[in-house]
Order: C-alpha cells, then structure tokens, then sequence
C-alpha cells in the first residue's frame, strides 16, 4: 500500500506544481495589447484588422494548453505504474496464500507421521531389549561349547539344554544352539526332535532368531 501512497501524492503534487506555473505565468507574463481605439480603427480597414485578429494567438493560452496536456500524460503514466503495482500486490499475495497452505499440509504431514514415527522407534527399542547378543569374546569359548554338543548325542544334548532353560539360562542355551547350527545343520536338527518339551525348543528357535552376532559366523561344514 505504500507504494500507492507515494503514486497519489506525486500526482498530487504534479497537480500543485500545474496550478502554480500557470499563476506565475499569468503574474509574470506581459500585458495583453489594449485594442486600439476607435480613432485607430478608423484609420484601419474592418477586413484588415479582422484578419489580424484571426491570426492572433494568446501565448498563455498555449503554454496552459502546452502544461495540461504534459500533466495528462504524466497522470496517464502513474496511474498505468498504480495499476502494475496493485498487480505486482495480488500476485503477491496469491504467493504467500500458497506458501501458507503449503506450510500448513507439512505441518499436518507432520503431525501424521509423527505417531507413526514414536511407534517406530519404541518398536525398535523393544527390539533391542529382547536381543540375545553374542559378543566378539564370547565367541571362541560359544564355538568349542558348540562342536562338544556337535559330537553328542541328540536326545542327551536336549536334556542338557533342557536342564539350562529350568535354571534360567534360556540366551545361553540359545546361544549354543546358534553355533551348533553354525556347524552342523543336521546335528542341530536331531536336538530340537530330541526335545521332550516341544514350547521350549520352539521359544529357543525364535530366540535364535534374535540373536545378533558381533562377529562374523564361521560355518565349518555339516556333520
């Protein structure tokens, strides 16, 4: 709107500046010729001094002229540069409308994944809780554990893990059943038959599932 303001005021002001040069010109400019008397026109033929007439033009009344129509067109100009501007502002505005609803969908986007997003993340923390890791240091001592369990038999092994899970040793017997796998897929097989209590090797076997390994597994064939 500020723009607007100025346009009106400099119209304003060409406006003064007009009246103002037209009544120095009327103060400064010199006397009109008196029209001669009557003596005078006597003297002067009718048609001659017509003719004269005719061909006289008041300097004032063209420099009036002459400022009017250079105001017209100055008038003319400012009010296509307010028309520019009063478009330059709709565009404007219409930009900053869509800005607002842009950032106002992002926001609701937001908002939406953000539930999401939490649910997510606690699903994954869980994750990590229920984890059964296997550390690097553990990892010499699992797989001599492991090749013993390889080398005995099914139903006896079962008994020993069987025992472990009653004592509360649920990862590491999981953890044994992991590398015993890691070395003979058949061996481990014939274990988990073995088991008395069907629940208790399936709840091993989602536990292994979890298991994560901080090194890597070295499978060394199957028996």
């Amino acid at each position: 709107m500020s723009g607007k303001i100025k346009l009106i005021i400099l119209a304003v002001l060409l406006v003064v500046s007009f009246v103002t040069a037209f009544f120095v010109t009327r103060m400064f400019s010199p006397p009109k010729p008196k029209p001669p008397g009557p003596e005078v026109a006597k003297k002067v033929p009718e048609g001659a001094l017509q003719g004269e007439e005719r061909g006289l033009v008041s300097p004032d009344d063209k420099q009036v002229a002459d400022l009017v129509k250079e105001l017209r067109i100055k008038i003319e100009m400012y009010q296509q540069k307010l028309q520019d501007l009063e478009k330059r502002e709709k565009q404007i505005q219409a930009a900053q409308k869509e800005l607002k609803k842009q950032s106002d969908e992002l926001a609701q986007l937001q908002a939406e994944l953000k539930a999401p997003v939490s649910n997510l993340k606690a699903q994954i923390d869980e994750l990590r809780k229920t984890q059964v890791v296997i550390k690097q240091d553990q990892r010499d001592n699992l797989t001599q554990i492991a090749a013993v369990y390889v080398k005995m038999a099914p139903a006896e092994a079962s008994q020993v893990l069987e025992t472990m899970c009653k004592n509360r040793q649920d990862e590491d017997a999981a953890r044994i059943m992991y590398f015993v796998s890691l070395q003979s897929d058949r061996q481990a097989g014939k274990i988990w038959d073995a088991f008395t209590n069907k629940d208790l090797a399936a709840k091993l076997m989602e536990m292994m599932k979890r298991i994560h390994d901080d090194g890597k597994p070295t499978s060394e064939g199957g028996a």
